[in-house]
């Protein structure tokens, strides 16, 4: 079994502060400013905090009218009047009502939040231009759904030294402000390679900067990597994950980006 360690961040300034210019010194000497987005780790963290500006966003707001946003909410545990059940409702009993006990029933709800996993891992051969059309329907999605009801945001990667399955891993999640949900932040975090490369690397290379770092499982099929991902980060079954961006897969988003992660809402309208 592969040994996993998992960081979970609940703000980009939180996952901002965790890393290191050691960090980045590492990563730097392997990689250009060009691949990682910027020369410096205090360059990438700006651009990050401050989003997108108006002329990066343009390709994501294209694409919002183009995106199927008919999905279902999450389902939650309610308690409900009904005629069998675990609890006696004695209000209900007295005025003589049939409907006189309670019982918990899975029900979905408009104001559930939808969970989005963008996994942000890319292979180095996706070039910048892959990479941001890639981001930008991420974006256009998170950004439709959030019209709809709330979305809970999060960019993740899981990575590994080697790969066999029992490989060691690190894996990361970083929740998204999404009151409101920014295009400015989504673009710069799901389409652009200061967060992508840059911040993802140093990330790694702060928790571990002895190994080499690749995107995990490589090794698996597209559906074996995705119950990876949903256990290394307890996504429920609802939840929509979009998978990184391997190579193989790049002429998928980049040829019609909108019919690719419409097949995510797909699998999503078919979760129980």
């Amino acid at each position: 079994m592969a040994k996993t360690t998992v960081k979970f961040f609940h703000s980009l300034s939180e996952f901002c502060a965790f890393l290191t210019p050691e960090a980045w010194g590492n990563i730097s000497s392997q990689h250009g400013a060009h691949f990682l987005g910027a020369g410096s780790l205090s360059a990438c963290v700006k651009y990050v905090l401050q989003g997108a500006d108006e002329s990066e966003q343009v390709k994501a707001l294209a694409l919002l009218d183009k995106i199927d946003s008919g999905v279902h909410g999450r389902k939650r545990n309610e308690t409900v009047n009904s005629v069998a059940g675990e609890q006696a409702n004695i209000g209900a009993y007295l005025r003589g009502e049939p409907q006189n006990m309670r019982r918990k029933v899975r029900v979905e709800h408009e104001r559930s939040p939808i969970r989005i996993f963008v996994e942000v891992s890319v292979s180095g051969g996706v070039s910048n231009d892959e990479l941001e059309t890639r981001g930008a329907v991420c974006a256009a999605l998170a950004i439709k759904l959030a019209e709809i009801r709330p979305v809970e945001l999060w960019a993740c990667w899981s990575s590994s030294n080697g790969h066999r399955e029992d490989s060691p891993r690190i894996a990361g999640a970083v929740k998204l402000d999404t009151n409101p949900l920014s295009m400015a932040t989504a673009v710069a975090v799901l389409a652009k390679s200061q967060f992508t490369r840059g911040l993802r690397f140093a990330a790694l290379a702060t928790v571990d900067p002895s190994k080499r770092w690749d995107i995990v499982c490589s090794q698996y099929s597209e559906r074996g990597r995705a119950q990876v991902m949903r256990d290394t980060f307890g996504m429920e079954p609802q939840d929509i994950y979009i998978p990184g961006g391997s190579l193989e897969y790049a002429s998928q988003w980049t040829q019609d980006p909108v019919a690719w992660v419409n097949g995510y809402l797909d699998s999503q309208r078919e979760a129980e």
